[in-house]
């Protein structure tokens, strides 16, 4: 992952994620990233919540963001749900939020993802910097 698209994010965890739910229908909902970690944006839900389903269902999602200064990201992918339950751990002990989102869940419920990058843009409203990925 470029450094600069690895540097927004890490500034910018809280990113709104585009699927399509269940019934065909656009959602947008604002998601926190947990981090990055093997140049991949991860994130966590719980296996009863809607987003899980959705997620299930229909993998594809677009994620984006605008910070203040008026840089902005776009990133489209599918959703990969992890597996591997030494790097899911790893990935909920790096974490800063995980604690106060999901300390009361059975930990067998916490599901962890990660985006599979198809494409994506970090770029400045202001300038013609623009870096594709």
């Amino acid at each position: 992952m470029n450094s600069q698209v690895a540097e927004y994010l890490s500034k910018n965890p809280i990113l709104m994620l585009a699927n399509v739910d269940i019934d065909g229908n656009p959602r947008v909902r604002p998601m926190i990233s947990i981090g990055l970690f093997q140049d991949k944006i991860w994130f966590a839900t719980t296996e009863d919540k809607k987003i899980y389903q959705e997620l299930v269902h229909d993998s594809r999602v677009e994620i984006a963001n605008a910070s203040i200064g008026g840089q902005w990201i776009r990133i489209k992918g599918r959703v990969s749900f992890e597996q591997d339950e030494a790097t899911i751990s790893h990935i909920l002990e790096i974490s800063d939020i995980m604690e106060s989102f999901y300390k009361n869940s059975d930990s067998s419920v916490v599901k962890v993802f990660y985006i599979d990058i198809e494409s994506g843009t970090l770029a400045t409203l202001n300038s013609k910097e623009v870096i594709s990925f």
